[in-house]
């Protein structure tokens, strides 16, 4: 492949992934709705917070640890041992910005 055809590629592969992510996100409002309708009208407050602070909080952990875990290089071990809390991220390629945010 030539380098313009596989930068093409990885562009489409990066925002397919991110608009899934995005959808995976929206998800949560959704749910975060269902939820709200589903209990008395005076916790549809508590409820909605909940799912806030969800988002916020997996959010935040995913970043310092999870995406290290997952996606950090193995080495023969059982969990990743790079990318905690997105240090050399940058220096990698952009792909993992995608792979991060889905």
């Amino acid at each position: 492949m030539t380098a313009s055809l596989a930068s093409a590629k990885e562009a489409n592969d990066s925002s397919w992934i991110m608009t899934a992510g995005v959808l995976v996100f929206m998800m949560n409002a959704g749910f975060a709705l269902l939820e709200s309708g589903t209990v008395r009208f005076k916790n549809y407050q508590n409820i909605l917070l909940k799912n806030v602070m969800h988002a916020l909080v997996g959010g935040l952990i995913w970043w310092a640890w999870g995406f290290a875990f997952a996606y950090g290089n193995v080495d023969g071990g059982f969990i990743g041992t790079k990318y905690f809390v997105g240090i050399s991220m940058a220096k990698s390629d952009s792909y993992q910005y995608a792979n991060w945010w889905f």
